[in-house]
């Protein structure tokens, strides 16, 4: 219902009216359409009795407001706005400011080009309150679309806007700095609130006694901190210290994360953290999160000056108003105790804690901020009971970390303890946060590596490691542990508690950074022939070769190395390459694109560890390559072939090609450091003294668990090993040499190798003529071998019709038994050869330069000839 708008008729009658005026007419109206009609009078008595009806109807309801929009009361309104009269124009203002609630009237406004010029003139100093009030409603509403931000910015809106600002009218200042608070989504109205001194009017609105006058105070600030300018012009004006100060009023307690991030935006900067360090302010901060007593607040600026205007009173004389102390005594005042401080809110805490986290970030800051010691803060922290205030502190803590003295500070302030009690509580999140903390801590860094086995860490990481499924808890659980084997002590106590069972499933991730961690820790701690051993038994090998070509750059690199580091005993590597391992790096190696710095080593360590594989590929052993039992000989790899084990070629049918020569001829005599003995499913074991039984950190009791318990991935039942068979004749031969070559025990070199030369012809068939070696019947003798054995491996000594290599292999053999070192080389077409290192002349001192030397074992047995003679090149040439 609208108000009744009536025009009363004059009481004195008509009689003093002109005759052409219209007599006075009274006119009701309850209806809206009618009142907007009034609304084109040219009376100005009608219009402002029109408003004033549609003032009050628009403040009943919403609905109302959308009637008026219906009946285009709108564009009438916007004209009366423009009026010349102010009373017109003011009651213009207040039914506008009420209706642009609606988003049909803000839209209107924001596309008629005359609205937000007309709106902004009426923020002018001549008009009255009540019209700012409702201009600056209408700006807020247009704010919300950013095109109307833009045509204020535009419109030269934010100076006017930041005028009012200073009204004691508390409606325009909430209309205007949420208007500001809008705009400053708006990179360029950011920079002009600037540079329009808008800033100290904004600060000053934070001690309003209206809490949403503050909050968009707030609002402004967080988002005007943005921008670099306005963050020096804050510090110029003293911002920070007013924050802080604003965080330890209780009485704002639901601001008060806000205005921690107005700080994390403005801790940015490294000048003003140094700035805030210097006057006290950050360690008031400190203080305050920290729920300590804060010292007392910096004097202003302003403090400052009256201090130093006010000088005290000269000696001998009284100030004004002093008293005699002789007459009065002094009134001594009784200290007033301290306000009680009210803990700060654990957002508080955490929102400072991501403060330090983002601003750590720059180096100079991070400096700063050790050299403040808010590491001890951020520890403080770290025993909160909110999990989300002890996620924001480790997170602090790992950037600051970062810096060297600071990951000092932290182990020596205490603070490894509650970060190992954190990765035993129940939150998957806190655990990840602290081990992530963890594990930058203990980079290069002893003392931190001790004080977590101290803390009684070890266990619970390893039970971790064991247990959990989360990439990046296992992660850093690798890197801790890794960083900790640099020191002995440490890397035996984590061997100790079952380390090599949990890295067999962090091999099989899919993580490329788990298989990478999981790859280094097995370079880092599998070091010991029974850690080795072990490594084979829980079948780590296997997902380790499986990873070995891998797409990643890094888990390249360290499954490289851990191959590096493992191939140092036969067993292994005898297992490395029954699993493929070596035919990947070859084949990495053949690439080039995949290699890296640990390729070539690492197939180096192989084939050291693998004579028959390193003949077979590279087709030379040197004099420090000594064959020992098991050995054999498989021919030259061709491109695309695999080296397999010996018992993979004996599954294979005779055939009528090359066999391969196996050597075997043990001596009996017990090595000092391993024992061989027969394993329970019939194969070959070295054993070697493990030291004690490694045990399950993740069980007290472990006298009832099985062994599939505590082994789960533990290979029990091992693949089938070749029965060699001793040869005899190898042993006859051994035995016969080192009878002839007794007398000659302290002669030189040279006379012994033609000794063993002339031996190992004599029992392969002995000499054959130049020319004559196609008519040397060998293959036939050795194909009725292969038929007598049943089996495409003979053993070398039953050869007893041998060409080259056969007697290079044989003479290889004996010489290595017999402390008479040589090469064995391979040629082509069946071609095989041995050099050895003789003195030029060994009868004259001083000694001469050794020079290689090849050994005739076929034409003229015994011959030595110089490497680069033309008879040497004959004989090795096809």
């Amino acid at each position: 219902m609208v108000k009744k708008v009536s025009v009363k008729k004059d009481e004195k009658g008509d009689k003093s009216l002109p005759k052409d005026q219209f007599d006075p007419l009274l006119v009701e109206s309850s209806q809206a359409a009618t009142v907007v009609l009034m609304l084109e009078s040219a009376e100005e008595e009608i219009l402002l009795r029109s408003m004033e009806a549609l003032y009050k109807f628009v403040q009943k309801c919403d609905d109302n407001k959308k009637l008026l929009w219906d009946l285009r009361s709108v564009p009438l309104l916007l004209k009366l706005l423009q009026s010349d009269n102010k009373n017109i124009h003011r009651n213009a203002c207040m039914v506008l400011g009420l209706m642009s609630h609606l988003r049909e009237v803000q839209l209107y406004l924001k596309n008629t080009e005359e609205a937000i010029p007309t709106l902004i003139r009426l923020l002018s100093a001549d008009e009255e309150a009540v019209v700012h009030e409702h201009a600056t409603l209408c700006l807020s509403n247009i704010a919300k679309h950013f095109i109307g931000i833009c045509q204020i910015r535009e419109n030269n809106g934010i100076e006017a806007l930041i005028r009012c600002l200073s009204s004691p009218d508390q409606d325009i200042k909430n209309y205007s700095i949420e208007t500001i608070s809008l705009m400053m989504d708006d990179y360029q109205s950011r920079t002009a609130v600037g540079q329009l001194h808008g800033l100290p009017a904004i600060l000053e609105l934070l001690k309003s006694e209206y809490p949403v006058i503050q909050h968009k105070a707030l609002i402004s600030l967080l988002r005007i901190t943005e921008e670099v300018d306005n963050r020096t012009a804050l510090r110029d004006l003293g911002a920070m210290a007013q924050l802080v100060e604003f965080i330890g009023t209780s009485t704002y307690r639901e601001f008060h994360v806000l205005a921690v991030r107005i700080l994390s935006n403005c801790f940015e900067d490294v000048e003003t953290i140094r700035a805030i360090k210097e006057n006290g302010v950050l360690s008031r901060l400190v203080a305050i999160v920290t729920d300590a007593s804060p010292p007392p607040p910096p004097p202003s600026k302003q403090e400052e000056k009256k201090a130093k205007k006010e000088k005290a009173p000269p000696a001998g004389k009284k100030a004004k108003g002093e008293k005699n102390p002789s007459v009065v005594a002094p009134s001594v005042a009784a200290p007033s105790e301290p306000a009680p401080v009210l803990p700060t809110l654990p957002e508080v805490k955490e929102h400072v804690s991501w403060a330090i986290w983002r601003c750590a970030k720059n180096v100079e800051i991070r400096r700063l901020l050790q050299a403040s010691e808010i590491e001890k803060m951020l520890i403080l922290f770290l025993t909160h009971f909110d999990p989300k205030v002890q996620i924001a502190a480790s997170q602090a803590l790992r950037v600051m970390a970062e810096n060297l003295l600071s990951r000092e500070c932290t182990g020596k302030y205490g603070g490894i303890l509650p970060l190992v009690k954190m990765i035993t509580g129940p939150d998957d999140e806190v655990k990840v946060a602290a081990l992530t903390v963890l594990n930058i801590l203990t980079v290069e860094n002893d003392f931190n590596c001790f004080e977590v086995s101290k803390s009684g860490g070890t266990k619970p990481l390893l039970c971790l490691l064991l247990t959990s499924c989360g990439d990046c808890t296992v992660s850093n659980v690798l890197g801790i542990l890794i960083n900790m084997a640099k020191e002995d002590e440490l890397r035996h106590e984590i061997l100790a508690n079952n380390l090599i069972s949990g890295l067999v499933k962090p091999l099989s991730s899919e993580n490329p950074d788990v298989q990478a961690k999981a790859a280094l820790a097995i370079a880092t701690f599998v070091l010991k022939p029974s850690d080795r051993r072990r490594l084979i038994e829980v079948n780590g090998i296997l997902p380790l070769v499986l990873i070995l070509d891998s797409s990643n750059d890094e888990v390249r690199r360290n499954c490289t190395k851990a191959i590096t580091v493992l191939a140092r005993d036969s067993p292994t590597t005898e297992e490395i390459c029954r699993l493929g391992g070596l035919d990947v790096l070859r084949n990495l190696q053949i690439s080039g694109i995949t290699t890296n710095i640990y390729t070539e080593e690492a197939i180096a360590k192989l084939l050291e560890h693998n004579l028959s594989a390193k003949y077979a590929l590279v087709g030379k052993l040197c004099p420090s390559d000594v064959i020992t039992d098991g050995f054999y000989d498989v021919g030259k790899m061709q491109p695309g072939n695999r080296f397999l084990p010996l018992v993979e070629y004996d599954l294979e049918p005779i055939n009528g090609g090359r066999p391969i020569f196996v050597v075997y001829a043990p001596c009996g005599k017990e090595e000092k450091e391993e024992i061989l003995t027969e394993n329970v499913d019939g194969c070959l074991e070295k054993v070697y003294d493990s030291g004690p039984q490694n045990v399950n950190p993740c069980q007290e009791d472990n006298s009832c668990a099985t062994e599939a318990d505590l082994f789960p991935c533990r290979v029990l039942h091992r693949p089938p090993q070749y029965e060699l068979t001793i040869d005899c004749c190898l042993l006859q031969y051994i035995d016969e040499i080192q009878i002839i070559l007794k007398p000659y025990e302290f002669c030189f070199l040279q006379e012994r190798v033609v000794i063993l030369a002339k031996f190992v012809a004599e029992k392969m068939g002995g000499p054959i003529e130049k020319g004559k070696l196609l008519d040397f019947s060998w293959e036939l003798p050795i194909s009725e071998l292969k038929y007598q054995l049943k089996s495409n491996i003979i053993p070398i000594g039953s050869v007893m019709c041998g060409i080259h290599y056969h007697r290079a292999l044989l003479f290889k053999v004996i010489g290595d038994r017999i402390n008479i070192p040589s090469s064995l080389v391979r040629g082509e077409c069946n071609l095989a050869w041995n050099e050895v290192y003789i003195e030029e002349k060994p009868m004259h001192y001083p000694r001469h330069p050794t020079k290689i030397h090849i050994v005739d074992l076929v034409y003229e047995p015994g011959r030595l000839m110089s490497y680069d003679s033309p008879a040497a090149a004959a004989y090795v040439t096809p």
